[in-house]
């Protein structure tokens, strides 16, 4: 393997080796490289092709080396999984952590290929999701 090839296989083993809550038995990793360092994506692996599991996924940030750990976030707290069916137009859900989507939003609306409308609970926006874009689609009234 060339030195870039080792350090990204050492921050896949770097990120695979952190403690997060599972949703899933398999987990998918991705990792992707960023500026003084990379990005390992942990990613529940569903087993049915109509379940998209959008809950226990995880972003686990680390130095070039690839050996430590710089930043980790969850993008949910909790386990969740999606069904699509023939009838499904869209998918709907709430976001507690970020008052925006985030790219694991776009992913999963890619994974899935039906709209996601995102509730952003910090400050009351429907957000859509859609061909890979995102926009605020409005602003909920809290007092109805």
């Amino acid at each position: 393997m060339s030195e870039y090839e080792e350090r990204a296989a050492a921050a896949r083993q770097t990120g695979k080796q952190f403690g997060i809550s599972r949703c899933a038995k398999n987990y998918n990793t991705v990792v992707l490289p960023k500026p003084g360092g990379w990005q390992v994506y942990m990613v529940p692996g569903a087993t049915e092709n109509d379940i998209i599991l959008v809950g226990g996924a995880y972003r686990i940030d680390t130095d070039a080396s690839g050996r430590t750990i710089t930043a980790s976030r969850a993008f949910s707290k909790s386990c969740i999984s999606l069904e699509k069916t023939l009838d499904t137009e869209a998918f709907t859900r709430s976001h507690l952590l970020d008052p925006q989507p985030t790219e694991m939003h776009v992913f999963w609306r890619l994974l899935g290929r039906k709209p996601i409308y995102l509730i952003t609970t910090q400050n009351s926006l429907v957000w859509l999701i859609e061909k890979g874009h995102t926009r605020p689609a409005e602003k909920i009234d809290a007092k109805n």
